[in-house]
């Protein structure tokens, strides 16, 4: 599955985020993502059916720069601004709007997506206190939408699918003193209905405590729930999981530490990436030294038991999980590229990019591409070099 995320893409699962969660361990420094058939709870269906995208002319169009990039291969990608939803056929260098007819200028300021093929796709986004979703399953010439009833929303995740029917989404609000309420949406008929399984405050379910960074699924009865700052204590894990689809929550202890990160001020985690049973868990470390660490830790048990890979000492950034051996990672204060093609096990030093890495979105080992605030870059190498890449827009 492509998923488009907030500040990372990861692997299979790579996400489109219009609105930063940059791995959100960027966000970390700041602290120190069934039951229920028929109908579904708390949304409204878009009345009328079908919304047609928008029908590529040719011409020029400004709708703001790139904010998340997803490419399915060489050629075709996706990807957000936040004012449309964008497509390209030709590796990047134009972009044809494909939005829902009757979408206006900063729809997508608070967008995030996730895409499966060139064909489908799911677009959330929060307006007017209100949550959005949007599907398609021919590539953007027709979109179905729907408006879920949360609570005061700011900000979602990307919707995270299984398959074609059977997915999640997690709708947050405004953070307060470290906290942030969150609610939990799920569907099983590929997006048209959605119902609220759970939300913070109740018993056994999400907490109201900490910053949520994202939420994963490796099959449709377990998933996971990390927070971007925590003490790593048993009481403040900063990762929780669920056994049930998504109804009840609990707490999962901290990974174990390598001895030289042993005096800890806190921990930022970001949710998993899974292939089957194999996964990765990327977490940043921040030591009483005020020194930051990003390990990635290994599973091959489906998250039951998490090994730690070779620490960087670096702010992680964006960050790229391709397949179970490569792996790519900017330190957000530096901009020095990392990567690694033994899952982990020894990294590479790559060149400074030459301004913050927001999204990074990779096809195979050698061809990815990566965006700054104003720039598309293009590699072919694996990440050893990088070039910008001059794109259009076209409506």
């Amino acid at each position: 599955m492509q998923t488009l995320r907030t500040c990372a893409i990861y692997g299979r699962t790579k996400l489109l985020h219009c609105c930063m969660l940059l791995l959100l361990l960027s966000l970390l420094a700041a602290c120190g993502g069934f039951p229920g058939e028929g109908a579904a709870v708390g949304q409204t269906p878009e009345q009328g059916g079908d919304n047609p995208g928008s029908s590529p002319d040719y011409v020029t169009q400004q709708v703001g720069p790139l904010t998340s990039i997803l490419m399915i291969d060489a050629t075709q990608g996706w990807a957000l601004t936040k004012d449309a939803i964008l497509k390209t056929t030709d590796g990047g260098i134009h972009w044809i709007n494909v939005s829902p007819a009757g979408t206006k200028a900063g729809d997508y300021s608070i967008a995030k997506g996730t895409f499966k093929s060139v064909l489908q796709g799911w677009v959330a986004s929060v307006r007017e206190d209100q949550v959005r979703v949007e599907r398609t399953d021919d590539g953007g010439k027709s979109w179905k939408g729907v408006t879920l009833a949360a609570s005061a929303p700011k900000t979602v995740d990307a919707p995270a699918f299984l398959d074609n029917q059977t997915g999640w989404l997690t709708v947050m609000g405004a953070p307060e003193k470290g906290n942030q309420p969150v609610e939990l949406f799920a569907t099983t008929d590929g997006g048209m209905h959605w119902k609220k399984i759970a939300r913070s405050g109740e018993k056994n379910s999400l907490p109201k405590e900490g910053l949520k960074t994202g939420i994963t699924f490796k099959d449709e009865m377990t998933g996971f729930l990390t927070l971007s700052a925590s003490s790593g204590s048993s009481k403040d894990p900063g990762l929780l999981v669920t056994r049930d689809g998504g109804a009840t929550w609990k707490k999962m202890p901290s990974p174990s530490l390598p001895s030289a990160l042993k005096k800890v001020s806190s921990l930022g985690m970001m949710p998993p990436v899974f292939f089957g049973e194999l996964g990765f868990l990327p977490v940043r470390v921040a030591t009483d030294d005020g020194k930051y660490h990003t390990l990635f830790y290994r599973t091959s048990d489906g998250g039951g038991q998490w090994i730690a890979t070779s620490p960087l000492q670096i702010t992680a950034g964006a960050v790229f999980v391709l397949d179970p051996y490569h792996l790519w990672v900017v330190d957000s204060q530096t901009n020095q590229w990392y990567s690694t093609v033994d899952g982990g096990a020894n990294w590479n030093q790559g060149p400074t990019a030459p301004a913050t890495i927001r999204e990074i979105s990779f096809i195979d080992a050698r061809h990815g591409w990566s965006l700054t605030d104003t720039e598309l870059l293009h590699t072919e190498d694996g990440g050893v070099t990088w070039k910008p890449l001059q794109y259009t827009m076209m409506r």
